[in-house]
């Protein structure tokens, strides 16, 4: 909304009795919780709705947006199992709509609390990871994560300089890499380079978008994925899998 506008947000609980198609999505029978992102922007065409959802897309210049927010989104949405949509008219504004399952229609508070005491521990170890995500941020936190787990952490924001990495002396025993990155090798690409090069070499995947989890979850990759947000316990519970197999 360059010049200025509404930015109305709208929760309510909705109850779906019975299946239905929305914007060509099911929306399966259950208690959810509806929320709508509304504004009086300049709204998009028909084509650019299309591809909204796709990492790195966006209608903004290089240093307004990285085009990963809204891919994101539905990355969380997916693997909350609800469901995003969205209508706009250009120049008339946009409104995203998100229905996300009620965790317990009844005794909410008893699944959060079994879900806080079955959380895993997190796992230590020794071994030399190599690091890889193009968002430094993320580079930075999980580096320091792993580094206080015991690791020794090789960290870098790209495919190629993973690569390099690997073709040099360095002992590499896991690659961790984000599945969904610009450049010229994405995390599955590094992985098969990796693999080529050190067949023993263990590889765990990681990715924030489900419509790209779900291309890579072929036999191969099913069991070497973990989806973004992860806890930390989670990530080190995973890692020590990966490399204890």
């Amino acid at each position: 909304m360059p010049q200025g506008g509404n930015l109305l947000f709208t929760t309510r609980n909705c109850v779906v009795e019975h299946a239905r198609f929305l914007n060509n999505i099911v929306l399966a029978p259950g208690h959810y919780v509806e929320l709508k992102v509304s504004d009086t922007g300049v709204g998009m065409s028909r084509e650019i709705m299309e591809k909204i959802f796709e990492p790195y897309f966006t209608t903004k210049p290089g240093d307004k947006g990285t085009g990963l927010g809204l891919s994101m989104v539905y990355g969380f949405v997916q693997r909350s199992k609800g469901f995003i949509t969205v209508d706009s008219v250009p120049g008339k504004g946009s409104q995203f709509t998100l229905f996300l399952p009620v965790l317990s229609h009844t005794g909410k508070t008893a699944v959060l609390q079994n879900n806080r005491g079955s959380e895993p521990l997190a796992v230590h170890g020794q071994e030399t990871i190599l690091l890889v995500d193009d968002e430094a941020e993320i580079v930075k936190v999980t580096s320091l994560h792993l580094e206080q787990l015991g690791y020794c952490v090789i960290a870098c924001t790209s495919g190629e300089k993973a690569l390099q990495i690997l073709q040099g002396d360095y002992k590499i025993d896991l690659l961790f890499s984000d599945i969904v990155m610009p450049g010229r090798l994405n995390g599955v690409e590094l992985a098969d380079a990796a693999l080529a090069l050190q067949p023993d070499l263990k590889v765990l995947l990681t990715t924030g978008y489900a419509r790209v989890e779900n291309q890579v979850s072929m036999e191969r990759w099913r069991n070497r994925l973990i989806a973004k947000p992860y806890r930390s316990a989670e990530l080190s519970q995973k890692i020590r899998e990966m490399l204890d197999n």
